[in-house]
C-alpha cells in the first residue's frame, strides 16, 4: 500500500518530470511550428507520466490491485494533473493547511 510519504515523494518526482517533459515537447512542437495549448499539453503529459509512475509502483512494491489501490492511483493521476496546472508548491501548501486544521 502507498503511504502518504511515498505518495508525496512520487507526486514531487512526477511534478518535476512533467515540467521537464512538457518543456521538451514544447520545444519540439515549436520547432515543427505546430500550435498547442500549454495547459492541455501539461495535463496530458502529467497523466501519462503519473500513469507510468503508478505502474512502476505496482511492479516495485508488488501491490495487489484492488478497489482501494485503484482509487489511490486515480487520485494520484488527478493530483499530478493538478500539480501540472497550478504547481507542486501550491498543492503541498494546501495539504499542510488541511493537516494543520
Amino acid at each position: 500500500m502507498m503511504t502518504i510519504e511515498v505518495f508525496m515523494t512520487m507526486l514531487f518526482a512526477v511534478s518535476v518530470a512533467t515540467g521537464l517533459v512538457t518543456q521538451a515537447v514544447k520545444t519540439c512542437l515549436d520547432g515543427l511550428k505546430m500550435a498547442y495549448s500549454s495547459n492541455m499539453l501539461a495535463g496530458v503529459v502529467s497523466v501519462v507520466v503519473g500513469g507510468f509512475t503508478c505502474y512502476g509502483h505496482i511492479l516495485y512494491s508488488g501491490t495487489e490491485l484492488n478497489q482501494l489501490s485503484i482509487a489511490v492511483y486515480v487520485v494520484f493521476v488527478v493530483m499530478s494533473w493538478i500539480c501540472a496546472m497550478v504547481g507542486y508548491d501550491k498543492v503541498v501548501q494546501a495539504f499542510k493547511q488541511i493537516a494543520g486544521k
